[in-house]
């Protein structure tokens, strides 16, 4: 971002069974998943931006992307039984 243009946090929620490994350079991060036919991928990924008001803090955004990745381990399950 362009100095004194706000901070902004960036997230990616993945199975911690499928991580491989991780690299990064000056500009990127890059995270290896396991995958393969028997094996699918599965991953979020996120953004925030502390002008657009709804995520100002590092500690909100942490909180924010913890609560999702906890409902994504706990799915709502919803069944219909007509009458």
């Amino acid at each position: 971002m362009e100095k004194n243009q706000g901070m902004q946090g960036v997230a990616t929620v993945f199975d911690p069974q499928q991580f491989d490994k991780q690299a990064e350079d000056k500009q990127n991060h890059l995270i290896v998943l396991k995958t393969g036919i028997a094996n699918p991928v599965s991953y979020w990924a996120g953004f925030a931006w502390d002008r657009a008001g709804k995520i100002t803090s590092a500690d909100a955004w942490k909180k924010y992307v913890d609560a999702f990745a906890d409902g994504l381990r706990s799915p709502i399950e919803v069944s219909f039984t007509p009458q």
